[in-house]
């Protein structure tokens, strides 16, 4: 008859530590979830940032393009350095500019 009393007194001392194991279990379970949230954050972070950068240096590219487009277009224009005729080309004399029509 002792027996199955030795049996049940083990029995209740395990369910005390098992509830423990399982809490800390569930912890580290929320923790690693936790973290893997932060990760996958910061994952989108350097994906949008790359993606900004990409589309910033396109932009950059394409600005470039059209400079070069209008200085050849200068360069190539017939009147371009035509410095003979009075107030045709790019450079004029300091008569010719109106100070009050500056943009500040």
């Amino acid at each position: 008859m002792n027996a199955p009393i030795q049996i049940q007194a083990g029995l209740t001392s395990q369910r005390g530590v098992s509830l423990v194991v399982a809490l800390v279990m569930l912890l580290v379970l929320t923790l690693i979830g936790v973290s893997s949230m932060n990760t996958a954050i910061v994952e989108l972070k350097m994906a949008g940032s790359m993606q900004q950068q990409g589309v910033a240096l396109n932009r950059a590219d394409e600005l470039l393009r059209v400079g070069e487009e209008d200085v050849l277009a200068i360069v190539t224009a017939p009147a371009a350095f035509d410095f003979a005729a009075a107030g045709d080309g790019y450079y004029v004399t300091a008569d010719d500019i109106d100070v009050h029509e500056v943009d500040r």
